[in-house]
């Protein structure tokens, strides 16, 4: 079976910020322009720095391509970036445990002869009112655990999974490059381990696994529906 499996970082992302506020995503129209005049800048500096223009007019603003630097309509800082593939943060005290957790994009490539769906899996391009707000990865997750004396039960303080928009397709051809990773390896012991189980007191079964599972509570659950 041949796949290919592409964890890829996210498209030139230009941001624009006043004084000391945060960035914020410049719409995809301007950012097309300016990452265009940018590349044709950065040409000709390499080619002949004298021939450079670094002040352009881009769209509806003016900037300094030198400095990053929108002049007008007002001044502001710009920043240019690109998100990592996949961006991971942990961090702990005695009481709490913090993860965030970001995958930019995702694909899976069938490399089968007779394939009929080259993609099989891939994210969804977002509608252009969510663009507008910036490029958003196709998995976030963050979690606070809370750290306590009490190893019983694990307690979750806030869990949050979104999940963009993405689409699957399987044909025969995938589907049958699959079955042998769906079907059981061991049948035989399986079989084995349902006759044990079925002997085995239904009270006393219940019991102990009350007693081994391990018991989570959550706090704040938030997770975002899912379309495939």
């Amino acid at each position: 079976m041949s796949h290919r499996f592409l964890l890829r970082s996210s498209d030139v992302l230009w941001e624009s910020r006043k004084d000391l506020k945060r960035f914020r995503a410049i719409k995809p129209e301007t950012t097309t322009a300016l990452e265009r005049a940018y590349q044709r800048y950065i040409t000709v500096a390499k080619m002949d720095p004298n021939a450079a223009v670094p002040i352009q007019a881009v769209a509806d603003l003016k900037v300094d391509l030198s400095t990053l630097t929108q002049l007008e309509p007002e001044r502001l800082k710009l920043r240019r970036s690109v998100r990592r593939g996949i961006w991971a943060h942990l961090s702990s005290s005695p009481h709490q445990i913090r993860f965030h957790l970001k995958i930019n994009t995702v694909q899976i490539d069938s490399q089968l002869p007779h394939a009929i769906y080259p993609i099989a899996f891939a994210p969804v391009p977002p509608p252009k009112s969510v663009m507008a707000e910036g490029p958003r990865p196709f998995v976030e997750m963050s979690l606070v655990m809370h750290r306590g004396l009490n190893n019983t039960f694990r307690h979750f303080q806030y869990v949050r999974i979104l999940v963009q928009e993405c689409h699957l397709k399987i044909d025969r051809y995938l589907f049958d490059a699959l079955l042998p990773f769906l079907t059981p390896f061991k049948s035989g012991y399986s079989f084995e381990s349902d006759m044990e189980m079925a002997s085995s007191n239904l009270h006393e079964t219940a019991l102990l696994s009350s007693a081994r599972s391990e018991r989570m509570f959550f706090t704040i659950l938030h997770l975002s529906p899912l379309k495939v």
